[in-house]
């Protein structure tokens, strides 16, 4: 466990209410659909218990209800494929590890969305159905603002944020991550 979790749950809620987020970096190093579904399934359920627990000892003032963002990015270990055929069946055990993941979160009572870029997100995880359990809300990057607008990762999805990098201060030359909210359609 974090053993800063409980102290940046606790600040996390002064500035943000009920309405915590935690980022977590996804990927599937398991071979397989299925052991990559239950896998990364059994990793969320303890990421999970991790949560729970340090919301107990930061002694929140009010219960929060967490949105935990899954990470799919290209740093992270994924399964992939050097022909078509190879990469279509490592994207379906990215997305079952993705689904996984989902599903032992929602299971915990936890919220869950996505977080990728779309170039990254159909490398990784292929087209994925409507119907999946990755269907949840989409934190976009690049795009900022622009992003509410954007085509979503999957057909279907909504896009919740958009994430740019902006300077700051102001012309310093110092990056920083900047994210938007976008309106519920």
């Amino acid at each position: 466990m974090n053993p800063c979790l409980a102290d940046e749950l606790a600040l996390a809620q002064k500035i943000a209410g009920q309405n915590v987020s935690l980022y977590i970096n996804a990927a599937n190093p398991d071979q397989g659909l299925d052991q990559s579904r239950k896998y990364a399934e059994q990793v969320a359920s303890q990421d999970a218990k991790s949560i729970r627990e340090a919301e107990k000892t930061a002694k929140l003032k009010v219960a929060i209800q967490p949105l935990v963002w899954i990470d799919v990015e290209g740093a992270n270990t994924w399964q992939e494929g050097v022909t078509d055929a190879q990469k279509r069946i490592a994207q379906s055990y990215n997305a079952a590890a993705g689904e996984g993941m989902v599903i032992g979160f929602r299971r915990a009572g936890l919220g869950a969305g996505i977080y990728s870029a779309e170039t990254t997100w159909h490398t990784i995880m292929g087209t994925v159905s409507p119907k999946s359990d990755l269907n949840t809300g989409e934190w976009l990057a690049p795009g900022g603002v622009r992003a509410c607008s954007l085509p979503t990762l999957i057909a279907g999805g909504s896009v919740a944020l958009g994430q740019t990098t902006e300077h700051y201060p102001p012309n310093s030359g110092q990056e920083v991550d900047t994210d938007y909210g976008c309106k519920a359609a």
